[in-house]
């Protein structure tokens, strides 16, 4: 069926990641470190590609995003504030279009932060503005690393709303 087939192309996706890594690792013996950002430029790219594979195929057990949306509309859900659950912050959310859209707009930009975060650092580099675990505020390092862990943080929060929003119409996949 087309929606087995959908969900084989987004396992796939996902699993590819191993071999990405495997030939990254390879390479990174043969190439000279002036040229490891490609290499990185590629692992970075795809890391985040697979996070974004994970939530479409997610959205793909739930049903796509028009009938995920179409069920919590027709039961009325809402996401309940809770300090348990790290969702304290924003109280009461009603699930609908608009809390999905925000959920993968979460998810997507991390993918594109991290491009941008892989383009940007090797010409910190080549100005010399950027040395990896120094902790300076006249490098690149300290404002790069945050705003990767911002992004991240972000993408990994949307993942967990999504989760929690989803739990019980993606149980019978455990």
């Amino acid at each position: 069926s087309l929606r087995l087939a959908v969900i084989q192309r987004y396992c796939l996706r996902i699993a590819l990641i191993v071999p990405v890594y495997l030939v990254d690792a390879l390479l990174s013996f043969a190439v000279p470190d002036k040229g490891m950002w490609a290499l990185e430029l590629v692992k970075a790219s795809y890391e985040a590609f697979a996070l974004y594979s994970f939530l479409a195929l997610m959205l793909a057990f739930a049903g796509g995003p028009a009938s995920l949306v179409d069920l919590w509309e027709s039961e009325d859900r809402y996401l309940r504030g809770s300090w348990i659950m790290g969702t304290c912050m924003h109280g009461t959310i009603k699930l609908d279009g608009l809390f999905l859209k925000r959920l993968v707009q979460g998810v997507i930009q991390f993918v594109i932060v991290r491009f941008l975060i892989v383009i940007t650092v090797p010409i910190l580099i080549a100005r010399g503005l950027y040395e990896e675990g120094k902790v300076r505020f006249d490098s690149g390092w300290v404002y790069v690393a945050f705003i990767h862990n911002v992004s991240l943080w972000i993408c990994l929060y949307s993942l967990w709303l999504f989760y929690l929003s989803t739990k019980h119409y993606l149980r019978p996949f455990s």
